[in-house]
């Protein structure tokens, strides 16, 4: 038994990092596009527009990304529970990388008309066909690759990683600002991010391809394994595999996600393209302000996944949602004093504790509602309806909203509690022990 723990380890490692790079992939996808709709979308494909609803139609094409995630998470989720884990996660982060380095050479309208938001809009749904399973994938084979007392801090390294991802974004934008000469950003500056998405989508292939299928889906599928202490074991034999993935389960995934997508939204997007907007705030003080709380968020999303280990994933997510509850009013309070100190304390705080708490207990939360046959497209189906239906167009909703109250974001503090309100919920109904694992 001792001298097959390094391997174990060493297996659970190379999970870790090949769901991470994955994530980066996806959240420097994600990232690049929702910093693009806050602060460069509207005059370069919605330029005949007011100002209010040319934000309304940017953002709107950052929530439009979203209608595809369910059906990507569908059909991926089944071939990944068919076929295999591996073939899946190397197919996401191949198709998202090439939709967004495409984004990167498009014709605006000032050249193309009408024809260019048609585009981005296309490119959007590919790009959300592939991030349907991306995530969730990561999740998934993190979680059956690990040792039982490490799957929440192994799988939040994937959930960190959309952080990193983010930091890269923010960063590559943030640069570009400060050296580019005043009016090259809008002229050509910001189609050089997504072009270096190209980059990242071939250190994540090259990671990817080094990994082997999940002894869990192996086990599953009947395929013989040489890691596996008897052959004739199905991962439905182990113990509480067999009930999970009724209707408790499918209520707590579809509702657990929603502080995580919500509160991220509202910190990472629409904060930024108010503050900028309504509160005269620099651009590059507001990508500081992503550069900061993605880098320390990075951080404590892993701290709070060990925590997860430790104290149960449903309870980290709990805790998490109480302090996006309670927090939801300050930070609007600190973002309407366009006190750039402040907005940026406000940025950081509310993500790196809120946000990373409810991402860093997700991926062994989630993992662990499904059985092994039906847990990637159980986790990605639930996940992605979230997303399609909460979590992407809350950027355009809360814009909305604090549009129709004449520039007050209340509205948005009260939609940020109740998204905190419904993942709670989610976290009580899907309280569990983690995903089992045959035996090593």
């Amino acid at each position: 038994m001792t001298a097959t723990l390094p391997v174990v380890d060493r297996t659970a490692r190379r999970a870790a990092v090949a769901g991470g790079v994955g994530s980066v992939v996806e959240w420097y996808d994600y990232g690049l596009y929702g910093i693009a709709a806050a602060l460069y979308i509207r005059p370069l494909f919605f330029s005949g527009a007011s100002e209010l609803t040319g934000t309304l139609l940017s953002l709107a094409t950052f929530a439009v990304g979203f209608v595809a995630r369910p059906v990507g998470g569908i059909v991926l989720g089944w071939a990944g529970d068919r076929w295999g884990r591996r073939p899946v996660l190397l197919f996401t982060v191949l198709l998202m990388g090439i939709a967004t380095t495409l984004m990167g050479v498009l014709p605006t309208a000032a050249t193309a008309g009408v024809l260019a938001p048609v585009l981005l809009v296309a490119l959007r749904l590919v790009q959300g066909f592939g991030a349907g399973a991306e995530l969730a994938g990561a999740f998934v084979y993190v979680t059956e690759s690990a040792p039982p007392r490490r799957q929440a801090f192994l799988a939040s390294f994937s959930s960190a990683a959309t952080s990193v991802g983010l930091l890269l974004s923010t960063a590559v934008f943030a640069v570009l600002e400060v050296v580019l000469p005043e009016g090259d950003m809008l002229a050509y500056g910001w189609r050089i991010p997504f072009l270096l998405s190209a980059v990242v989508v071939i250190a994540a292939l090259v990671a990817r391809s080094r990994i082997e299928e999940s002894a869990a889906f192996r086990a599953s599928s009947g395929v013989a394994a040489q890691d596996l202490a008897a052959s004739d074991v199905t991962v439905s034999d182990l113990p509480g595999e067999v009930d999970r993935g009724g209707a408790r389960s499918w209520a707590a995934g579809l509702l657990a996600p929603t502080a995580v997508g919500v509160g991220g939204y509202v910190t990472s997007v629409y904060a930024i393209s108010y503050v900028t907007s309504a509160q005269d705030v620099s651009a590059g003080v507001a990508l500081l302000g992503v550069l900061l709380l993605a880098a320390v968020s990075a951080v404590t999303c892993v701290g709070f996944g060990a925590l997860s280990d430790r104290i149960g994933s449903a309870r980290v997510f709990l805790g998490g949602t109480v302090f996006l509850a309670v927090f939801a009013f300050p930070f609007f309070a600190l973002l309407q004093t366009g006190d750039p100190v402040l907005v940026v304390v406000a940025l950081v705080v509310n993500y790196a504790i809120g946000w990373a708490a409810c991402a860093g207990a997700q991926g062994k939360f989630l993992a662990g509602l499904f059985g092994t046959r039906r847990r990637f497209a159980g986790v990605a189906t639930t996940r992605e309806l979230n997303s399609a239906f909460l979590a992407g167009p809350a950027p355009f909703v809360a814009a909305a909203l604090t549009g129709a109250v004449g520039g007050s974001p209340w509205p948005v503090a009260v939609m940020v509690i109740a998204a905190a309100v419904l993942t709670a919920i989610g976290a009580a109904l899907g309280r569990h022990d983690g995903v089992p694992r045959p035996p090593s």
